[in-house]
């Protein structure tokens, strides 16, 4: 099978955007949800706390097994573990259940994050990859800005069930997608044989490194207060200043367009 050039950038673009739709999408419905399941907000704001712990965590183990074992079988893994459990997140009969839905939902959308980068690498050169990782750049831009937009359209009709349940059907297609149109890009005698030791040793001495740490706690609280940001502005929009769901995304994008253009 061959790469299908036209359409490989929108491919890695929708494996890439899975991490801001999942997390953006269900904004407007953070409050609501948390009455709807009769908990607090801060067990709400724990549902995308947990997301973001999964995602960080995931990112870890997806990268080694994809040199390992090519790049289809872990985006095949990562992403009907993502797509059961956004269907688990819509069907929570209580908060808890919840939180270990997105939990397990992080996990495996982390994946399109991780391997679209790594198909980049393979089936490009150095300047093609720039060009590539431009568009997907873009996208990685574009989404957190209409993701709510969206989010708070389908409230209105479908409910805060129904976000996950389009979060569902979004990784069930991208799936059929993938089956369909992208090939194993890491041929089997590029593959690399380390395992997870080797892995934690590379992650050892780079924690050993101040230069790196340093560099990562200043990056790392730059982040921090970003998503401390996103957890909260739910209600303090909606809540505090009276903003409607289906408007808290535009408010929330002009945010993130502002952060795009900078």
């Amino acid at each position: 099978m061959s790469i299908p050039q036209r359409r490989l950038p929108f491919i890695l673009g929708a494996m890439a955007a899975i991490g801001p739709f999942s997390i953006d999408m269900y904004l407007p419905a953070l409050p609501m949800l948390g009455e709807a399941l009769g908990s607090t907000a801060g067990a709400a704001q724990a549902s995308l706390a947990v997301f973001f712990l999964g995602m960080a965590l995931g990112q870890i183990f997806y990268g080694p097994l994809a040199d390992r074992y090519g790049r289809r079988l872990p985006l095949f893994i990562g992403l009907s573990v993502y797509t059961l459990a956004s269907l688990a997140c819509a069907l929570a009969p209580n908060i808890e259940s919840l939180i270990a839905a997105r939990l397990l939902q992080a996990l495996g959308g982390c994946t399109g994050m991780v391997i679209s980068r790594a198909v980049v690498r393979d089936v490009t050169d150095e300047r093609g990859a720039i060009r590539l990782m431009a568009k997907l750049m873009l996208v990685m831009g574009v989404a957190p800005i209409i993701a709510p937009i969206i989010g708070g359209a389908l409230l209105g009709v479908i409910g805060w069930r129904g976000i996950f349940l389009c979060l569902a059907a979004y990784g069930a297609v991208l799936l059929l997608v993938i089956a369909l149109f992208l090939p194993e890009t890491l041929a089997p005698e590029r593959r690399r044989r380390d395992g997870l030791r080797q892995v934690f040793g590379v992650w050892r001495r780079l924690l050993g490194d101040g230069y790196f740490m340093g560099h990562a706690l200043a990056g790392g609280l730059v982040i921090g207060g970003m998503f401390a940001y996103i957890t909260g502005s739910p209600f303090v929009f909606m809540q505090l200043h009276g903003v409607r769901p289906e408007d808290y995304g535009f408010y929330f994008g002009a945010n993130a367009l502002g952060i795009m253009l900078a």
